[in-house]
């Protein structure tokens, strides 16, 4: 595992916009960057690129990305590489420290509550979809969704909305909370 410093200064060192300029025509628009998304067809440019966040973002197919992820999903590399990789590209030392059975426990009930949690969500989603067959609605709802699987408040106050404070609900709430707090 990778202590939160190393992860910092990976994420305030490397250049998302270096990073991504080297497979994605960029064109600068005011502060920002603008090109084709890589995740998906496009013919007008929707993936746009915040350097002074470090951060990108498609309007197209929704996905958003700091510059770790964007390598990772780009490269289809797992967290540790993508670390070591930005850490020789960028001359960060990368300090590694090793997990304690604590800390183990943890991240696996958190990796396991989000695998939950978007499964609820595609269940929910299609469910949704399905007995309200509105295509004007099918983009705003999959946004909803979305947030209820990366565990955002602006998905539990759609999911409550949905549900009421059933139990399935309350077990969701649970996942989103230990989640965002561990």
């Amino acid at each position: 595992m990778y202590d939160s410093n190393t992860i910092d200064l990976i994420l305030q060192n490397a250049d998302i916009t270096d990073i991504i300029g080297e497979s994605v025509k960029l064109k600068k628009e005011g502060s920002r960057y603008k090109g084709l998304c890589l995740f998906h067809d496009e013919r007008t440019p929707s993936f746009v690129v915040y350097p002074q966040t470090n951060t990108c973002k498609c309007y197209g197919c929704g996905k958003q990305f700091n510059v770790i992820g964007y390598v990772m999903e780009k490269e289809h590399m797992t967290f540790p590489k993508t670390v070591r990789y930005l850490d020789r590209r960028y001359g960060i030392d990368v300090k590694e420290h090793e997990e304690s059975q604590e800390e183990q426990a943890s991240r696996m009930k958190k990796e396991a509550l989000k695998g939950c949690l978007k499964a609820v969500s595609v269940f929910y989603r299609q469910q949704f979809l399905i007995k309200n067959r509105s295509a004007s609605c099918e983009n705003s709802v999959s946004t909803y969704f979305l947030a209820i699987e990366k565990g955002t408040n602006v998905g539990l106050h759609f999911l409550l909305s949905l549900f009421g404070h059933s139990g399935l609900s309350r077990w969701i709430i649970y996942a989103i909370n230990y989640i965002s707090i561990n």
